[in-house]
């Protein structure tokens, strides 16, 4: 995470102010802004209708960012018995360089994902040489796979900002 250093020039007070909101207050580190922001919960089941149910893959959710600062989220699970891979989101992909690739995640894991909010609304200081970016993503679901469940929590801006 970035945190503002302790320093008692003002001039570097100002550099370090991530964020304001409309009452003028400053976020100076990605704690303060996580704090600050609400969260939305979202558990998905996505379906595919039975006339689409062969074995071709097809693109379920078109490539997207989402609009939060940040996903967390736990790998998808298959609903259907018939599934080849149950324990694997192999359904879930992201852009790298412009190329959609399909995502590979560890057992047991929970997955961190930067949303627009991150990108369009974290102000950094202009010596460091960061930015962030959205992920971009899609789902992409196969003839053997008719449906999956999804469990994460969208991290959004602090409502005044």
């Amino acid at each position: 995470l970035i945190t503002s250093s302790s320093s008692s020039s003002s001039d570097d007070a100002v550099k370090n102010v991530l964020m304001e909101d409309i009452y003028g207050t400053s976020f100076t580190s990605m704690n303060s802004i996580i704090a600050s922001s609400t969260s939305l919960e979202h558990f998905h089941l996505y379906s595919k209708p039975s006339s689409q149910q062969d074995t071709t893959t097809t693109t379920t959710i078109a490539t997207h960012t989402d609009a939060g600062l940040f996903l967390s989220f736990v790998p998808a699970q298959s609903c259907s018995s018939s599934s080849q891979k149950d324990d694997d989101d192999a359904a879930f992909y992201v852009e790298i360089d412009g190329v959609l690739q399909q995502a590979t995640f560890p057992k047991n894991s929970v997955i961190i994902m930067l949303g627009s909010g991150m990108q369009h609304w974290i102000h950094l200081n202009k010596e460091i040489d960061l930015s962030f970016k959205a992920t971009k993503h899609a789902v992409k679901m196969n003839g053997l796979s008719a449906s999956r469940a999804w469990y994460g929590m969208m991290h959004l801006v602090p409502p005044d900002a």
